[in-house]
């Protein structure tokens, strides 16, 4: 078992916390006896109700370990499949892009149209792994695969006319770096979910 300074360090400050929690709550209690003892109120027991609050305290802290032991559980059995699909779809993008990028460097209109198809081909296959993911990689591939099927659609047919490859590749380069930066974000939520999983099963390993 690895040791984690901060999930000690989040240990003894609960466990401070609680001490000096239940430390007021015995002061309390003192002193709301000895009111009651002044004014000669009888018929309760401080020490049995500070060990019902107790009692209840540690049965809510059971029933928290619970759910988050249960909710470490499913996302363990179930964030390998999602980070595969996560990277999936961003390297799949990424890969993509970097092609388009070429491509309107070397002005190979034809072998930018296949980098399209072979994209777009895959349009409900990338959705639905981005969608297992997070609603909102699921909104960024979409507008990712939508930029790509507008470009697409100006280019079909139009690739042997040199006035609409120049009107193609400006509007390929006004849009591109949009369409990058959703790309990026994907990337990052990838390294994100990563991280998280490494941090849940630090653990387990």
């Amino acid at each position: 078992m690895k040791f984690d300074e901060d999930r000690v360090k989040k240990w003894l400050i609960n466990s401070i916390l609680f001490i000096l929690l239940a430390i007021c709550i015995m002061l309390m209690l003192l002193l709301l006896d000895l009111v009651l003892a002044r004014y000669k109120l009888s018929g309760w027991d401080p020490l049995a109700f500070l060990g019902a609050i107790i009692g209840g305290f540690i049965t809510l802290v059971g029933v928290r370990m619970t759910i988050n032991n249960q909710y470490k559980m499913d996302f363990i059995n179930k964030h390998p499949l999602k980070l595969k699909n996560c990277e999936d779809v961003f390297k799949s993008i990424d890969e993509a892009l970097e092609s388009v990028y070429y491509d309107l460097e070397v002005k190979d209109f034809y072998r930018l149209g296949v980098t399209f198809t072979n994209l777009l081909r895959r349009t409900d296959e990338l959705n639905t792994k981005a969608a297992s993911v997070s609603p909102l990689v699921y909104y960024k591939t979409t507008t990712i695969l939508y930029h790509f099927e507008k470009w697409n659609s100006f280019l079909m047919g139009k690739s042997e006319k040199v006035l609409l490859q120049r009107e193609l590749v400006e509007l390929i380069n006004a849009e591109i770096k949009q369409v990058n930066l959703l790309s990026i974000e994907i990337g990052e939520t990838l390294i994100y979910e990563a991280e998280e999983y490494e941090k849940i099963t630090r653990f387990r390993s």
